[in-house]
């Protein structure tokens, strides 16, 4: 049987196999693309082989979690937690894990980062907590779970 997949997809995922050897810091990015994505399989292997997982890329200083949580991938998000991952570590504009997750609406990784620790009320550069980026957005459960977790309302 002939394989279907687009050269470019089999390239890819080629590079992410090599890609999987140690903590250089193209190991490191390819770790933040691969949390992007939500792929558990290879974020594990990749941590395995010495990724380091609380690596901050140079491009807006964001880490694995922080990508994860932003695409909503809870199961990446719980694994990178399980292998260390710091929850309050912060971007170029001091949003957290938790405020990038609460501005996108995604309640399961909003109650997995808060079931963690996370800092409810960090205030980013601008001053907006994860309860002010959940409700701009319209994002009711997560709002819900943030003050069930004593957010503060005022």
């Amino acid at each position: 049987m002939k394989d279907s997949k687009p050269f470019l997809v089999k390239l890819f995922e080629k590079a992410k196999v090599s890609l999987m050897g140690d903590g250089s810091v193209e190991n490191n990015e390819a770790l933040i693309n691969v949390a992007f994505d939500g792929d558990v399989r290879t974020v594990q292997a990749m941590l395995e082989k010495g990724a380091m997982v609380n690596y901050q890329a140079d491009v807006h200083s964001i880490t694995a979690l922080q990508m994860a949580a932003q695409n909503g991938h809870a199961a990446a998000v719980e694994l990178l937690l399980d292998k260390g991952a710091k929850l309050d570590v912060q971007d170029d504009i001091g949003r957290t894990a938790l405020s990038v997750a609460s501005l996108k609406g995604h309640a399961a990784v909003v109650e997995a980062l808060l079931g963690h620790g996370a800092m409810v009320d960090h205030q980013a550069n601008n001053g907006a907590t994860a309860l002010i980026m959940a409700s701009a957005e319209g994002h009711a459960a997560v709002v819900q779970l943030l003050l069930d977790k004593g957010a503060k309302a005022d």
